[in-house]
């Protein structure tokens, strides 16, 4: 521990107050400023020398002969200087000869200067001169004071002085009084702050450190941040502040590993974020887009590594950035690092043709569309040389057949496909071998072949009777099995006529085949029927007993002279006409048969 005094130097060649003058003033001066064994005042008693003067012209107290800091042991406690005459030649180092070479910076040394005659200021000039510059160059404070009568060397110091400090950052400051007001250490490092308190002082304390009781000392901080050390020293007649600076360097920034997996999707879909933080004193991590500080989801290791992930699933292509900070010093540090995840729009393929259906020879537009991130686009059947086709165009096709036209479509948006089937109608067909001539009452089979007819095949039937009267009547006779291709059906066509007392006697046959590609009609066939009306001719013999003049009258049953005549040679019932006037009589299941004879017409 350096022990600070504050230096007495009195300048003088003679005194003539007494010896119990001047032991009055010392005993004055220690009363004030106790020696307290060897660390108060220290006093020095220079004489500028000459042949007239000595030591004992000074009348020194034994008081002050006796005491330990009146340097009272070389020379008697007075040291002989050179009287000068401003000259430099002649000069004495008062600086080396009071050993204020001990004496750390802001020392104080109170100096009192005889003028008084028998000496003034021009006789010791040069020694004081440089006696100031060099307590300037050592930091040391000089408290003059100068007496032209009087020549009491002793009262003028007995004075109290405002405090002074020392306050440095040099840790061997107290050795080599280095004052460095600043110093700069790492995050986490320390400083040595070190002390020396000069003048009166009854108290002194360190800001973040607390009182220090000694007049010298050092001690070890640790400030997280920048910080300012502030010494105040308070005395009787004032305080002294000095402040030192502790610059704490921010830390080393976060070492930090940032990744995405995967790094990209088709949408919708999902990513995980990942990450690693090492670092001193992490104080947040943060991610961007509406993520935030992750630092509560990353768990440290014992080794002060620090792992944390997220799942994302933006619907577009997000830059995602990951900041790590720490602090130290005055300022934090940083370190950021980035991904990119890419988000991808699906492929989706779109294909449409119109119109559709086509009647076969018609003309079709293939119309498609490619939407999300695809690079490529195919159609097959093939609409170009080679498939490929832009993502977005239209094209006319003429297929000859029903035909799928299929569009695939990759890219890092995915494959897609999608279809069209554009029906081709065909042109329906009909064909039946229709008899020309028929026998009343006959019935026939016609083998009808017909395709393309989707919505069926059938004929148009007109019957005309005897009689002029015509009804028509339609008749399906089967579905095709596909309207996609040529495939022919054969049916059986079976006549089932109507047949009735009126004929038919012309009957008329026109087959038609109906598709999406229309209704196909065949020529009509005409068949002519073969009616029989002309039963085989016979004779009725006359009624008994008339001739032919006279009215015929029907017989009794049992005088009837011919057997019942039936006739079974026509196709349809007929009229009874003869060229003789009779009555006949018929229908067997007439209740009045027996009377009700009826006369036929004449011929």
């Amino acid at each position: 521990m350096v022990v600070p005094r504050t230096q007495c130097i009195s300048i003088i060649d003679e005194s003539s107050p007494s010896v119990s003058t001047h032991t009055s003033d010392w005993n004055s001066f220690r009363s004030n400023f106790p020696n307290n064994s060897g660390t108060g005042r220290e006093f020095w008693l220079l004489q500028p020398a000459g042949s007239r003067w000595n030591f004992n012209d000074l009348n020194r107290p034994s008081n002050f002969l006796n005491d330990s800091l009146a340097n009272g042991s070389v020379g008697g406690g007075t040291f002989t200087v050179n009287r000068d005459n401003n000259n430099i030649s002649q000069r004495s180092d008062w600086f080396a000869i009071t050993n204020l070479a001990s004496q750390p910076p802001g020392s104080y040394v109170s100096v009192w200067l005889d003028v008084s005659g028998s000496m003034v200021y021009r006789t010791v000039q040069k020694s004081y001169e440089y006696f100031v510059e060099r307590c300037t160059a050592a930091g040391i404070n000089i408290i003059l004071e100068t007496s032209n009568s009087g020549e009491r060397w002793i009262p003028g110091h007995n004075q109290f002085f405002l405090p002074s400090a020392s306050f440095s950052t040099d840790p061997n400051f107290l050795t080599n009084f280095n004052e460095q007001v600043s110093v700069t250490i790492p995050y986490g490092g320390s400083a040595t702050l070190s002390w020396i308190v000069f003048g009166d002082t009854t108290s002194a304390d360190i800001t973040g450190v607390g009182v220090v009781a000694d007049p010298s000392g050092t001690v070890t901080v640790s400030p997280a941040a920048t910080t300012n050390y502030q010494l105040t020293a308070v005395g009787p007649v004032g305080n002294s502040i000095r402040v030192i600076t502790v610059t704490v360097l921010p830390p080393p920034p976060p070492t930090v590993t940032f990744s995405v997996s995967p790094a990209s999707y088709i949408r919708p879909g999902q990513a995980t974020l990942s990450w690693t933080v090492q670092g001193v004193s992490v104080s947040d991590i943060d991610i961007n887009e509406g993520i935030g500080n992750v630092l509560p989801i990353t768990v440290f290791d014992e080794f002060g590594v620090g792992r944390g992930s997220i799942i994302v699933n933006p619907n577009i292509s997000r830059t995602y950035n990951i900041t790590a900070k720490n602090f130290g010093g005055a300022q934090g540090s940083q370190t950021s690092k980035s991904v990119f995840l890419t988000v991808y729009e699906p492929t989706v393929a779109n294909i449409v043709a119109i119109p559709n259906p086509i009647t076969v020879g018609q003309q079709t537009n293939l119309q498609w569309t490619v939407t999300g991130d695809a690079t490529e686009a195919f159609i097959s059947p093939p609409v170009t040389a080679t498939g490929e086709v832009l993502l977005a165009s239209n094209t006319n096709v003429s297929p000859n057949v029903s035909t799928r036209y299929t569009l695939t479509a990759d890219g890092p948006g995915g494959f897609d496909e999608a279809f069209v089937d554009i029906k081709v109608c065909q042109i329906p067909t009909i064909a039946g071998n229709f008899p020309v001539n028929l026998d009343y009452g006959e019935e026939f089979t016609v083998d009808v072949t017909f395709g393309a007819a989707s919505s069926g095949a059938g004929v148009v039937i007109t019957y005309t009777n005897i009689e002029g009267v015509t009804v028509s009547d339609t008749r399906q006779i089967g579905t095709s099995t596909s309207d996609e291709n040529n495939t022919e059906d054969t049916v059986t066509f079976n006549s089932n006529i109507p047949w009735d007392d009126f004929g038919p006697e012309v009957i008329q046959y026109q087959l038609f085949a109906s598709g999406c590609g229309g209704t196909v009609f065949a020529s009509a066939v005409t068949v002519f029927v073969e009616i029989d009306q002309l039963p085989d001719l016979f004779n009725i013999r006359d009624s008994l007993d008339k001739i032919p003049e006279e009215e015929v009258y029907a017989p009794d049953e049992d005088i009837v002279l011919s057997d019942p005549i039936i006739i079974t040679d026509i196709d349809i019932p007929v009229e009874i006409k003869s060229d003789k006037p009779i009555k006949v009589r018929f229908d067997s299941n007439d209740p009045n048969l027996e009377t009700n004879w009826n006369n036929v017409r004449r011929i």
